[in-house]
């Protein structure tokens, strides 16, 4: 595993330095093995209770056991609770993990995850998410998935997030990637989120690919494979070939619009995405993500 110079890492904790810090403008790459139940492990660490901002992690491999429970593996952290942000994720491999994703294998507590990356990566797990395995609380604003496989050997499978219970995510899509099912029976499969039983999705987006465009299961959605009552879903929008925002067993009214042509295909989307300083731009098959700017007259 190497890291670069250029790396800061500032203790705010006697007790517990290597994961209470401050970790800003590093870069990693390298391989990881780890095995065992009740694993985390991340490009960067494995449990985070601090600040992660500006880090790079390309050409990373992190692989984990064959078997065994609680396996939290991200790109840049294993279990967050507290803040990464800005951070960029490239060519990164994860495989056999419980909560795998390409940034955050499992968010919780009142921790953000704000404006970061993953692309052309390759993510896979019980529960797998392009950014996030398993949300659980806390916010994620303005990350984005580009050219990269999501897949589930055992569950479940979302573009941005695999497994949600709770927290919110705003402003986030996938695109140019596919969500796949490598083993599971009657896997939860969706555009933005695999399965959602608690939480908000709030102006998100996803292209679809994959499994998730021809799957039988009645667990796919373009936007929520699976989705209870108590979860909401506001202004989410998909494309691609997958007819339903939701899967057929899902349950609750929620507000996805599948977009079909590009004449204004983004104006619900940055409608909604203004309230939390994002736009969408591009087409509906290749988009991007800007923060906005405020100009004063």
């Amino acid at each position: 595993l190497s890291f670069s110079p250029f790396c800061t890492y500032e203790p705010t904790s006697q007790i517990h330095p290597s994961s209470n810090c401050n970790i800003a403008n590093c870069f990693v790459s390298g391989n990881i093995v780890i095995g065992g139940t009740n694993s985390q492990a991340g490009g960067l660490v494995g449990k985070n209770y601090g600040a992660i901002s500006q880090c790079q992690v390309k050409g990373l491999t992190i692989t984990g056991p064959s078997s065994g429970n609680y396996i939290y593996l991200g790109g840049v952290v294993g279990l967050n609770s507290k803040t990464v942000e800005d951070c960029h994720v490239e060519n990164l491999t994860i495989t056999n993990g419980t909560n795998v994703g390409g940034v955050v294998g499992y968010n919780t507590s009142t921790s953000t995850l704000t404006g970061c990356s993953v692309k052309g990566s390759s993510v896979t797990g019980s529960s797998s998410g392009g950014v996030v395995g398993n949300f659980n609380s806390g916010e994620i604003a303005g990350c984005s998935v580009d050219g990269t496989t999501v897949a589930t050997d055992t569950g479940t499978s979302g573009g941005v997030i695999g497994s949600q219970t709770g927290g919110k995510a705003m402003a986030c899509y996938f695109a140019n990637g596919s969500i796949n099912n490598t083993g599971a029976s009657m896997p939860k499969l969706g555009g933005v989120a695999g399965a959602q039983t608690g939480g908000s999705l709030i102006a998100c987006y996803s292209t679809g690919g994959g499994d998730l465009d021809t799957s039988n299961s009645t667990y796919a959605g373009g936007v929520v494979g699976n989705k209870s009552s108590s979860s909401n879903v506001t202004a989410c929008y998909w494309s691609g070939q997958r007819p339903n925002a939701f899967g057929s067993y899902s349950v609750g009214v929620g507000d996805a619009t599948h977009v079909t042509n590009e004449e204004g295909w983004a104006e619900g989307l940055n409608k909604a995405a203004s309230a939390f300083g994002y736009q969408f731009g591009g087409t509906m098959n290749v988009p991007y993500l800007s923060k906005q700017t405020t100009v004063t007259p």
